[in-house]
């Protein structure tokens, strides 16, 4: 997703020296002061990559880093774009009983779907575990 923007409102304070202070809203807690025309040109260009990364921010649902530093929550509220939360992760079944998984002659493992793991990979090594665990139950008698 492309979140280079075309147009960017900016505001600009007249400060004491002949000096003057350029912000933008989309980008809450970044400025920069500029006294010459070429340091207005490099404050323009740099307010385009703040509004750019404000906007990725908020796409992610983190907060703008410069943002953080002035205490606002969200960089984009006050312009009006409410952040989107993420959704929380969720961690997937097992959809595989460990006793359909096969060694096979070469020692790598066969698991039902017919993928083949390494002896060593995490998915045997967690069947194995499981698979004692299972053992240990039915010596055992429990349920």
């Amino acid at each position: 997703m492309n979140h280079t923007p075309s147009m960017i409102p900016l505001t600009v304070e007249r400060l004491p020296g002949n000096r003057w202070r350029v912000a933008t809203p989309l980008a809450r807690g970044w400025s920069a002061v500029v006294s010459t025309p070429h340091e207005l040109a490099r404050a323009t260009a740099t307010a385009f990559r703040e509004v750019e990364v404000a906007a990725y921010a908020r796409q992610r649902g983190a907060t703008y880093d410069m943002a953080r530093l002035e205490g606002v929550q969200n960089a984009l509220v006050a312009a009006g774009t409410p952040p989107t939360a993420r959704p929380p992760a969720v961690r997937r079944p097992r959809r595989h009983d460990p006793m359909a998984w096969r060694q096979m002659p070469d020692g790598r493992w066969r698991c039902p779907s017919g993928r083949t793991f390494r002896a060593d990979a995490q998915q045997v090594l967690n069947v194995i575990k499981l698979r004692e665990q299972m053992a240990a139950k039915s010596l055992t008698g429990a349920a």
